[in-house]
């Protein structure tokens, strides 16, 4: 089934505007583009085709027609609040997403700090937050850009062995899913609601990890994760706390 507005739309519990393109470079540049001429909250935008996909850190995000799912979520940033925080934005986008995928595709997913949703250990998912400021750089929204992997094969290279995809799955219903689950988990963000099970889906806790700043391999043990979505670690007997970049993970048998 090919994914349209009409079909999301008619699976939304949230009224919400939807627009669909066959091909765009990427829903993310759409919605930034979007949310600087408009004020419409919370407003998705949705491709069969992203040529220029994007993920975390300046990566691609591999994206053929119709095998995947390639979204973004506009939301209002409440100025009274911390939701400014894009990490703990990602950490409930990604509950937001691993529950949706479980409840559509059957399946039974795992996080990888900070935003891989992964299926048998190969990465299904991925989650891009972006923060939007007005004219005078005031933030104004959060972009809650999201690719699924539905039938996907033939990755590149670079990924290949690394990917997969979920299977069959109804790609409106998926998105409308995603998107109520989304605003859910983003409107009571500063409960926290969304952190148990985070830490449950989470494949990093209990684990040595390496991470690599300025140059540098570190090699740590994984213990938790705090209620802004850094990564707890024990290094060289001390804690530390990890906001960003991308860790690698040695399963303990």
């Amino acid at each position: 089934m090919s994914i349209n507005a009409e079909n999301i739309s008619k699976n939304l519990k949230n009224n919400i505007n939807v627009l669909c393109f066959d091909t765009i470079d990427s829903t993310n540049n759409k919605a930034k583009l979007t949310s600087e001429t408009s004020n419409d909250f919370p407003g998705l935008i949705v491709a069969r085709h992203q040529t220029a996909g994007r993920g975390r850190l300046g990566r691609a995000f591999y994206s053929p027609k119709d095998t995947g799912l390639y979204m973004s979520l506009v939301l209002k940033v409440k100025a009274d609040s911390l939701i400014q925080n894009l990490q703990k934005t990602t950490c409930c986008a990604a509950v937001a997403v691993a529950q949706a995928i479980d409840d559509l595709a059957k399946t039974s997913t795992k996080i990888k700090w900070v935003n891989d949703i992964l299926l048998n250990n190969k990465k299904v998912s991925g989650i891009l937050c972006e923060l939007v400021c007005d004219k005078e750089n005031i933030p104004k929204c959060i972009i809650v850009g999201v690719g699924v992997n539905l039938t996907t094969s033939n990755f590149p290279e670079d990924i290949n062995g690394k990917a997969s995809s979920i299977g069959e799955v109804d790609p409106n219903a998926l998105c409308a899913k995603i998107a109520d689950n989304i605003i859910y988990e983003y409107e009571n963000i500063e409960k926290n609601l969304f952190m148990k099970t985070y830490k449950e889906k989470n494949i990093c806790l209990g684990q040595q990890i390496t991470y690599e700043q300025q140059g540098v391999v570190h090699n740590a043990k994984a213990v938790d994760i705090d209620k802004s979505g850094s990564l707890i670690v024990i290094e060289n007997n001390r804690k530390k706390s990890l906001s960003f970049g991308e860790i690698s993970i040695k399963l303990c048998k």
